[in-house]
């Protein structure tokens, strides 16, 4: 269920990203051509994906994607990398038998 729900959140980030590069590659060969309409219709194609994506990336909705891609609930937690070190019970330069 959170692969199909993470595939279903993840599908309009895809499509928008798509959009953005297909639509540089559409514009980049107009440019090249010299095809003005096609160069125009590229950007613009280009400029709305970019745009979709970025205002899904900064809305709620991508806050629930990034929530479902963080760490799984039934992992076990990580242990404290910062936490004090155990205090000493012999002497410095003694070792215990």
């Amino acid at each position: 269920m959170r692969k199909i729900l993470g595939f279903v959140l993840g599908l309009p980030f895809a499509i928008t990203l798509f959009l953005a590069f297909s639509g540089a590659i559409v514009a980049l060969f107009g440019g090249v051509v010299g095809l003005e309409n096609a160069r125009v219709l590229g950007g613009t194609i280009c400029g709305f994906g970019a745009l979709g994506f970025f205002v899904l990336l900064l809305s709620p909705y991508g806050e629930l994607f990034s929530l479902l891609g963080s760490t799984n609930s039934a992992s076990p937690p990580k242990s404290n990398v910062y936490a004090a070190a155990p205090p000493e019970t012999s002497a410095p330069g003694k070792k215990d038998s």
